[in-house]
This record gives structure tokens, C-alpha cells and sequence, in this order.
């Protein structure tokens, strides 16, 4: 039986009869997919549409049709989470983990305009929305699921952090937030560097020499070091170590990047597609880093 959505049967009998067919059954993994896809259309269409808003109006609009879709495909996402709940512990692998990026989607929805809200909630239409959305949200049961939380949040990293393959809505959205993401923590990452080296800097104007250590993590080890370095992080965004090296007043400081596989600090230039790519900084700037304005 194929989704009806509004036509002559109306949303009613529509809603009826996917009850129907779905009361006795467990959950159906492809039925499910199809209604992933239909959620990351929506929340795609929002995203492309705030970032093009140039007024508040806009703003307005664009959380206003986001609305209405959520109303939309609410009965769809409560008619599953009812057959997933009545399904409980006999819920197959591939029945959770398509529970899991269904809850996942739902919190990545929330976030995002909840991230917006904070953006723009200083004004009384957008305060309007808000409470559209709250209730909207209060629609949507997902009390009581018979999939564990941390498989959910694994979904849900996979989708921010861009790990869903495919040709499909999902997919691209996952690719979307995966590049806003790498490009999140690369900020990150080089604003911290860029600490760090300062710190480097003013250690060599006191002794003439950069540090000599073999480990950065020794930066916070030695008490010599302790006054300029004590309070510096000295991990990327991805929690990994800086790479460090120093001949004489000369130092380099280096991030593995996304892939955490550091490629030596012969590299330089700018670079536009920079998923895995390098960060390395040596004096006072970069040697080897995306050029965000052409990505």
C-alpha cells in the first residue's frame, strides 16, 4: 500500500486506512525510509530557506511552511512510533536502526530551530512560532521506544558528522551538516593553533628558542613551560593531539584534521576541499590552510 497523501480520500481516510494495515504488523523498514526522506526534504528546504532569508518576514515564512510540514508528516511519524512500541523487544537490527535515524531526524529538527529561535527570538512573530513549534513538537510520542539510546545517538552523529552514503534526501542532508560540521571544527581548531602559537611566541621573545619538547602534551607537563602553555588546549576539534615541532626560534604546529592521519609538515597552500586536509601553522600564520571563502 503506497502513502495517500491528500487527494480525494482526504487525510482521514488516509490515516485510517495506514492504521489499518499496520496494527497487526511490526515496523516496516521501507515504509519508514520513505518517510526519512520526506523528513530530510523538509528540514533541507528549511535550512536552504533561513539561510537565503534577508528580512525577518522571511524568517517568519520559512519557519511558518516548516510548520506545516511538521503537521504533515505528523500522523506518518506517530502511526510507526506506534507500531515500533507495540513491536517492543521483538524489533529486529534493521527495524531499530531505522527507528534510530527516524529519532534522530526528530532531534536534529529541534536543534535546528531551536538554534534559530536564539537567533531571532527577540521579537514577538518569531516568539509566535516558538510556541507553534513547542506544540507542534508535543504531537509527536516518542516516550516508551523499544531502541536503546545510544544507538540513537551513534544515528544521530552519523547524520551530523555526514557518514550517510547514498543518492537519497537523507544522504544529502547528511553530507550538508557533515560540511557544516568540518567546517565548524576547523574554525575551531585553527582559532586554537592560532592561541597556542601566540603563546609559542611570546616564549621565544623571553628565551630565543621555541620549546623544545617531544610530545605537545610535555607543554603541560614541565614546569617551565607551565606559565605560557597551562591553560591552552592542546587537542584539535576532533580531540586528537597537535603535532609540534620546533628548530630553534622556528616551530610548527599542526592538526591531523577529520581523518586524524597527520601527512607531515612539508605541506602549504590553501586548499578548497578540505575533508581530511592538514592544518599547519608555523610563526605567525598559516602555511597550510582551507580558503573557507572559496568552499
Amino acid at each position: 500500500m503506497k502513502w495517500i497523501r491528500g487527494g480525494a480520500i482526504g487525510w482521514t481516510a488516509a490515516v485510517f486506512l495506514l492504521v489499518a494495515g499496520c496494527r497487526n504488523s511490526t515496523l516496516d523498514v521501507a515504509r519508514v525510509e520513505n518517510l526519512l526522506e520526506d523528513q530530510s526534504i523538509l528540514i533541507q528546504k528549511y535550512i536552504d530557506g533561513i539561510q537565503m532569508a534577508g528580512k525577518l518576514e522571511d524568517v517568519t515564512a520559512r519557519m511558518q511552511e516548516y510548520l506545516d510540514g511538521i503537521h504533515r508528516l505528523t500522523p506518518d511519524i506517530n502511526l510507526h512510533l506506534d507500531t515500533a512500541r507495540r513491536s517492543g523487544n521483538t524489533l529486529t537490527d534493521p527495524q531499530k536502526n531505522a527507528l534510530a535515524r527516524m529519532i534522530s531526524l526528530l532531534r536534529l529538527m529541534d536543534f535546528l530551530v531551536q538554534m534559530d529561535l536564539q537567533r531571532f527570538g527577540n521579537h514577538s512573530r518569531i516568539a509566535e512560532m516558538q510556541t507553534g513549534l513547542v506544540e507542534a513538537y508535543q504531537q509527536i510520542d516518542v516516550s516508551n521506544l523499544p531502541v536503546e539510546e545510544e544507538r540513537i545517538r551513534q544515528a544521530y552523529n552519523d547524520l551530523l558528522e555526514g557518514r550517510i552514503r547514498g543518492d537519497g534526501a537523507m544522504a544529502n542532508l547528511s553530507r550538508h551538516m557533515g560540511r557544516a560540521s568540518l567546517t565548524s571544527k576547523l574554525k575551531i581548531t585553527m582559532r586554537t593553533i592560532m592561541q597556542l602559537g601566540e603563546a609559542v611566541d611570546q616564549y621565544v621573545a623571553e628565551y630565543g628558542v621555541a620549546p623544545e619538547v617531544e610530545s605537545i602534551n610535555d607543554l603541560h607537563l614541565y614546569p617551565r613551560f607551565a606559565a605560557y602553555f597551562r591553560d591552552l588546549i592542546l587537542k584539535d576539534a576532533w580531540g586528537n593531539d597537535f603535532y609540534y615541532r620546533a628548530d630553534g626560534a622556528r616551530f610548527w604546529i599542526a592538526s591531523a584534521g577529520s581523518d586524524g592521519e597527520f601527512q607531515g609538515f612539508d605541506q602549504e597552500g590553501v586548499y578548497r576541499d578540505y575533508s581530511g586536509r592538514d592544518l599547519i601553522f608555523s610563526g605567525k600564520r598559516f602555511v597550510f590552510w582551507p580558503d573557507f571563502r572559496r568552499s
